[in-house]
């Protein structure tokens, strides 16, 4: 192999890096947006147990319950809200 070959692979290579950077980079955002999305979840439903523990209105902090109110905001916790009414006697 002559000193050229090596440039022509060098070219490929970072064709192929640059052909699945923004790929990585979507990826990456939705995997930041989503974990953003399920704190700030636990974080409304923590204030909401802090506040309903006057009125005895607690609910539980887990993924799911986190990630309903995470990504419905107040209409998603008023659902929870709901749903533990409807299945707790």
């Amino acid at each position: 192999m002559t000193g050229g070959s090596g440039w022509v692979l060098a070219c490929a290579v970072a064709l192929v890096v640059l052909w699945f950077v923004p790929v990585f980079r979507v990826g990456l955002w939705w995997l930041i947006r989503c974990g953003v999305q399920l704190v700030l979840g636990a974080l409304l439903l923590f204030v909401w147990n802090v506040v309903g523990s006057w009125w005895a209105l607690q609910l539980p902090i887990n993924v799911f319950t986190a990630a309903v109110a995470g990504f419905l905001g107040l209409p998603g916790l008023g659902a929870l809200l709901v749903i533990q009414w409807l299945v707790t006697p």
